[in-house]
């Protein structure tokens, strides 16, 4: 009753309702119901009948006509009894393209807008956009931030780029991955972009790790003032929202990355060698290490202003959301980190990931109003001829 009434209130106010699904394993597999059932016909089995190992070592046989039966009778309660928006599948690539082709069909049968998206890696997020999923899109990710193990391979947001890669991959990226040198989608929309998720490091303490404003080792005893965001990672964080907001594609902001948000280890019963170090990836702590403490937010409250004010920008102009990009009109410099985008007629932003060198483009004829700036607060400029673009830093202006 509780759960029915909560998304009935969520919907009343306009937010659309997600249930984060895993049907691709099961937990504590050795005590679980299906294995006493018919674990052979459930569970993908190794030729000893040992089950097949994919992190969580029992993998459901997905594409067995039972198993299916079962993932798409669940799927359906939730949609019918709770009035559930749409799915978000853990692991999707461990899904065959008829086992997804399958939910797809059953689930729009009842709701065309229902929400498909998931964990297509491996190279499968092509795959499953062609059969109308989405999914996380990791190369967003992995392009501003730098590898993702390795803090010395940065990217656009250190003023570097990763091996093979330069200010065409940015373009794929504001394209929503729909085009240009990485075509991933088939439709924007199918891009969940994101800087950070619920795996790895956290996009702020990635900053700290391969800023070396901290060290993986170090103690972290005092969270408070660790949060609080130097100069430099408060405009990389700002640069990385922008970028985030005016690209093509579906922008994922986790907890409590709008205030530069910290994952600390925390102290419980559970002896942890690594307790009050940074967590590189706390999917397995439901306790202080990942609940959202709204104090901390006053800590950083500019950078919270700054996602504020690009959420109601990217909901006030249609062409953040859905811009056809193969007509879209880039500008490019000398440098490889500065490039400008027209984003319709009346819209135009610039960015520079150069950590070092501000530059001075020269706007299109005319008068243009600010609307955001990771360096200026105030909003009532304008600009005409050129103007200063500071080291790692963005702009959004609008014609009058």
């Amino acid at each position: 009753k509780e759960m029915k009434q909560m998304v009935k209130e969520l919907h009343k106010n306009g937010i659309a309702v997600i249930l984060d699904v895993v049907i691709n394993h099961v937990s504590n597999y050795d005590y679980h119901p299906l294995k006493y059932i018919d674990k052979s016909i459930y569970f993908k089995l190794n030729e000893d009948g040992s089950y097949k190992s994919q992190c969580c070592g029992n993998l459901l046989d997905t594409d067995n006509a039972k198993v299916r039966e079962y993932i798409i009778s669940s799927l359906k309660h939730w949609m019918i009894n709770y009035h559930i928006d749409g799915f978000r599948f853990d692991q999707c690539y461990l899904l065959s393209s008829e086992t997804a082709t399958f939910i797809e069909k059953e689930l729009k049968a009842i709701n065309p807008n229902v929400y498909l998206y998931g964990e297509a890696w491996n190279e499968r997020e092509s795959e499953f956009s062609k059969l109308g999923w989405g999914s996380f899109n990791a190369y967003f990710r992995d392009v501003m931030r730098g590898d993702l193990h390795d803090t010395n391979i940065k990217g656009f947001l250190f003023g570097e780029y990763r091996p093979g890669e330069n200010i065409d991959d940015i373009k794929s990226l504001l394209s929503g991955t729909t085009s240009g040198k990485t075509k991933t989608y088939s439709l924007s929309e199918h891009a969940v972009n994101f800087l950070e998720v619920h795996d790895d490091y956290c996009f702020s303490d990635f900053l700290r790790l391969s800023t070396g404003v901290n060290d993986k080792n170090d103690i972290i005893l005092d969270k408070t003032n660790h949060i609080l965001l130097s100069s430099k990672l408060s405009k990389m964080n700002k640069l990385g929202a922008f970028i985030l907001f005016t690209s093509q594609g579906v922008p994922l902001i986790h907890q409590g990355q709008e205030w530069g948000h910290s994952q600390i280890i925390q102290k419980t019963d559970i002896i942890d060698l690594d307790v009050y170090k940074m967590d590189p990836n706390p999917y397995n702590k439901d306790n202080e290490t990942n609940w959202v403490n709204w104090n901390e937010l006053k800590q950083n409250e500019d950078l919270v202003r700054f996602y504020k004010k690009l959420i109601k920008i990217r909901k006030e102009n249609a062409s953040l959301r859905n811009k056809d990009y193969a007509i879209v009109e880039f500008i490019e410099f000398q440098n490889r980190y500065f490039l400008g985008y027209k984003i319709d007629e009346t819209m135009i932003a610039f960015i520079n990931g150069d950590n070092k060198n501000h530059f001075t483009p020269t706007l299109p004829n005319g008068s243009w109003e600010l609307l955001i700036s990771t360096d200026k607060t105030v909003n009532d400029i304008i600009y005409e001829g050129e103007l200063i673009l500071e080291p790692t830093s963005g702009i959004l202006l609008r014609k009058i």
